[in-house]
């Protein structure tokens, strides 16, 4: 017989047949007990037998389920509420890619400050989530070349780092988009960052991070310090992305908010300096962003939610002052509010909006497209700072500075050159003289910055320039732009009057209309933030639509441009949609952050409503809005217009 099986075996072997593979999976292991030690007192499973036993692919401990070869995933059955693990030695480094899952959080780990490390990684494709790490040196130390996902942990307070990433790292997530969203709080994959004393996170070689709390309290509106909220040593990283959801709160430190060194890196829809909402101070101690030895790095972006909010710091807005030149690198900072709030109401930066020291690298400021550029305003020193001989090609164009302390733009001696602003000469057209063949752009101020951008014109050989389009004033200002990308001080400021039109209330006033499908307007010289006899009602039946149409005017007596909000409660039976023209707008209504284009006195913009009646729409139901129009020269100056649908 045993001849037999064995015939069987070799005939198989030569036909190059195999028997199938013993299949792995993952185990789940099962952390029973808060006690120390890979044998603990109590003989359950601890959170020390449980990394040892994923490590070893084994069993370790007390624990029923071994480790495999795959990733496995170690939850905690330890009882509810908060449960702490105090740790009398180091866990084991974490080597075998694991997950590790707090469950709420519902799990803390505390070295009661006197370990090194609450979690060590070092195997690729660990996660770690839902943790409570606190009472360390470092609180996660991700080593090597692991990479690792991070999500929804409370890190802090540990003395030195809250989250450490070292070198050669290049697949590091921490935090991810979880709807975060202004006025809410830290929840889901958030990761609270706080209380950490030299730094809340310092990251080496490339990754995310998105949609985190460094430095405040879970709710965002006070401040829990690290030392600098975020250090980015070298590598690619991506720190906030353009969805809404993946803001970083950096608000609070105690030093700068967020480092940049050597790094190539995009930082966008990040609030720097404030509030989880943009509507109060929380500064970092130091600057908002400090740059340093930057590669090629991206400070915001021309789209909606790339900006960032950069106001209420200690120090200079943008930072960007070095000892080292990247040869190539070209550091762009557009799109960002830098000095005021979500609100455009004042929230300065103690220094300068943007200073930029010599050695920086080549900088761009702003950009050419209207609406594109910073809003540079209300800060304790100049709107842009440029210093140092060795400083020759800052670039400063299409941005809205206005109301800083000091200059718009200042340039220190040598700076940028030493180009030489243009002269305004005339008003009809706008017009004057500049260095031949040099750029020219062309601002409105109420006083001697650039609030306004209309454009740009070029001067000839002879330096002659004229700008052929309206220019709103009640001053005009400019800037001449050289070869080499550097840009002048503003220009001495020419009146050339209001720009005719406007309501005459006030220097800046929102007035919004409403009407029903094509019937007459409602609302027109009304100013109120409360909807008060300029709210529409109109009916449909199931599938169809009532149409309103929002038309913004402009009353006040100089160009502006205004935020649009709604007060969007939830509604399953009804869809609700906000376009301009072609362009669906309806999220950045909804978020308060849609912006129109700058309107000159008395000049209109219309917003079509559709209310769409869903099939689950009850008979008598209905739905009601109340749209609020703030100026952004002066927001506290508002209109509102309310609307209701009904099922028919």
């Amino acid at each position: 017989m045993r001849r037999l099986i064995l015939a069987v075996v070799v005939t198989l072997s030569a036909l190059g047949l195999t028997a199938p593979p013993t299949l792995a999976f993952p185990n789940t292991i099962q952390v029973t007990t808060t006690a120390d030690g890979e044998f603990p007192g109590d003989g359950k499973c601890s959170l020390a037998a449980a990394i040892k036993a994923s490590n070893t692919s084994g069993a370790a401990g007390y624990c029923v389920k071994p480790g495999t070869a795959e990733t496995d995933i170690i939850r905690f059955t330890v009882g509810s509420g908060l449960q702490t693990i105090t740790l009398a030695a180091d866990l084991p480094a974490i080597t075998a890619p694991v997950t590790i899952d707090g469950g709420g959080p519902k799990v803390r780990i505390t070295g009661s400050g006197a370990l090194t490390t609450g979690l060590e990684i070092q195997a690729t494709g660990t996660t770690v989530r839902d943790m409570v790490i606190d009472g360390f040196v470092t609180g996660i130390h991700v080593s090597g070349t692991a990479g690792a996902d991070l999500f929804g942990n409370i890190v802090g307070p540990n003395s030195d780092a809250g989250i450490l990433v070292n070198n050669s790292n290049t697949d590091v997530t921490i935090g991810s988009n979880i709807g975060t969203t202004p006025s809410t709080a830290c929840a889901g994959d958030c990761n609270l960052i706080k209380g950490n004393g030299r730094v809340g996170v310092e990251a080496y070689g490339g990754g995310e991070i998105m949609g985190n709390f460094i430095g405040t309290t879970v709710g965002g509106k006070v401040a829990n310090a690290n030392g600098i909220g975020l250090i980015i040593g070298d590598g690619t990283w991506k720190v906030g992305t353009h969805s809404t959801g993946d803001l970083n709160l950096i608000s609070g430190n105690t030093g700068d908010g967020l480092q940049l060194i050597d790094c190539t890196c995009t930082v966008q829809n990040n609030v720097i300096g404030m509030t989880v909402d943009g509507a109060s101070a929380l500064g970092n101690g130091g600057d908002g962003i400090d740059i340093d030895r930057s590669e090629s790095t991206l400070i915001g972006g021309p789209g909606f939610g790339t900006g960032n909010y950069i106001s209420g710091n200690g120090s200079n807005g943008i930072n960007v002052d070095t000892d080292e030149r990247h040869v190539g690198a070209v550091l762009s900072i557009f799109g960002n509010s830098i000095g005021i709030a979500r609100s455009g109401s004042a929230l300065p930066n103690a220094g300068d909006g943007i200073y930029i020291g010599e050695l920086a690298p080549a900088t761009i400021v702003g950009s050419d497209i209207v609406h594109h550029g910073n809003r540079i305003a209300q800060n304790g020193g100049a709107g842009v700072h440029v210093v140092g001989v060795n400083q020759s090609d800052a670039r400063i164009q299409g941005n809205s500075i206005y109301k800083n302390t000091g200059k718009g733009i200042a340039l220190d001696s040598g700076a940028n050159s030493s180009i030489l602003p243009p002269v305004v000469t005339g008003s009809s057209p706008v017009s004057g003289t500049a260095c031949a063949n040099c750029r020219v752009d062309v601002y409105s101020d109420k006083a001697d910055e650039g609030k306004i951008y209309h454009g740009h014109a070029t001067a000839d050989g002879s330096g002659n320039w004229s700008y052929p389009n309206t220019v709103y004033g009640p001053y005009v200002t400019a800037t001449s732009t050289g070869a080499n990308g550097n840009t002048s001080e503003f220009s001495a400021p020419m009146a050339v009057g209001d720009g005719g039109g406007g309501g005459g209330a006030g220097a800046n006033q929102p007035d919004g209309r409403i009407r029903k499908f094509s019937g007459a307007y409602i609302g027109n010289n009304i100013y109120n933030a409360d909807g008060n006899n300029q709210t529409k009602s109109g009916q449909a039946r199931i599938g169809y639509i009532v149409e309103f149409t929002l038309l913004i005017e402009n009353d006040g007596d100089e160009a502006d441009a205004f935020h649009l909000g709604v007060n969007a409660g939830s509604t399953t039976m009804y869809r609700i949609k906000y376009s301009r023209g072609s362009n669906d707008v309806t999220a950045k209504v909804v978020d308060g952050t849609y912006l129109t284009p700058t309107l000159a006195p008395g000049a209109t913009l219309a917003i079509t409503i559709d209310v769409i009646v869903k099939k689950g729409a009850t008979l008598g139901s209905s739905v009601s809005r109340l749209v609020t129009i703030t100026s952004v020269g002066d927001n506290s100056k508002q209109d509102a217009i309310g609307f209701v649908g009904a099922r028919r």
